[in-house]
């Protein structure tokens, strides 16, 4: 290929159609960890949003 095809990113409209993946919030989990005992809610600092 002597040329990238840059015209097919020229535009949001286009970009999206022709998007091989899109990974949204929608897409995501949240994590859920759990431990023996009874009440224990523990904050992992790694995962501020847990």
């Amino acid at each position: 290929m002597l040329r990238r095809p840059r015209r097919n990113r020229k535009s949001q409209a286009v970009r999206s159609a022709i998007a091989e993946t899109y990974i949204g919030e929608q897409h995501m989990i949240m994590p859920l960890f759990l431990v023996l005992g009874s009440g224990i809610k523990d904050q992992i600092a790694s995962l501020p949003m847990a």
